[in-house]
């Protein structure tokens, strides 16, 4: 018969569950199954889109950095620029967490990424659409298509993407949040189990032991 072990695992909706009972069998592997922790249509591992979206994230920052330094205002010191330009500063304490949270395979370092994308990186980047949209504007760019009635468009068509972007990063966040959650526990189980399973072995070797030296007596 084969044993089984109770175990409470993270489900793809983050509720704690019994469904999978765990098999000593299964806690003799190193190796956390993490099949069920794919996104982007299950074609990647959260932990790897996650990893994308950081890197994304950084070069968006660093960019969004030398368009604000290269401005004429930035110069001038006129305080929205240099908010801006602190914000995006402020952004990169919480991205380098991330990496350390992917690293450690930490699931609540890479929540600071996550509210700082919300609160801050959201506020800058919108900021900066519509200061690029602006100077597109102004050198009548074919960038810009919509003209006349439609021009709205030219501002509402980036800012729905970016939304849309940005709900997509804040749902990879949370499905590597609750991946890297999972393997904790199965971690933290499988030191249980190891250490059960040497305590076994001393007592099953200490009860050899007794048994040799009553037989010689």
């Amino acid at each position: 018969m084969e044993k089984k072990s109770k175990s409470f695992i993270v489900s793809s909706d983050g509720k704690k569950e019994e469904a999978k009972n765990l098999t000593f069998n299964d806690l003799e592997s190193p190796f956390f199954d993490s099949s069920d922790y794919r996104c982007c249509f299950n074609l990647f591992h959260a932990k790897i889109v996650t990893f994308i979206c950081c890197t994304l994230v950084l070069h968006e920052i660093v960019l969004g950095t030398i368009y604000l330094v290269g401005l004429e205002e930035f110069a001038k010191k006129e305080w929205q620029i240099i908010g801006i330009f602190v914000m995006r500063l402020f952004q990169l304490p919480p991205t380098a967490t991330a990496y350390y949270s992917l690293w450690r395979c930490n699931p609540y370092l890479i929540i600071p990424f996550g509210i700082s994308q919300i609160c801050i990186g959201s506020f800058a980047d919108i900021f900066t659409i519509l200061r690029v949209i602006k100077d597109l504007d102004e050198h009548n760019s074919l960038l810009l298509p919509f003209t006349g009635s439609f021009e709205i468009f030219n501002i509402l068509i980036p800012l729905v993407i970016y939304i849309l972007l940005a709900i997509s990063l804040i749902w990879i966040l949370y499905r590597c949040h609750i991946y890297f959650i999972a393997r904790k526990m199965y971690q933290t189980e499988r030191d249980m189990y190891k250490s059960e399973q040497k305590n076994i072995s001393k007592s099953r070797k200490k009860s050899i032991e007794e048994v040799g030296m009553l037989r010689y007596k």
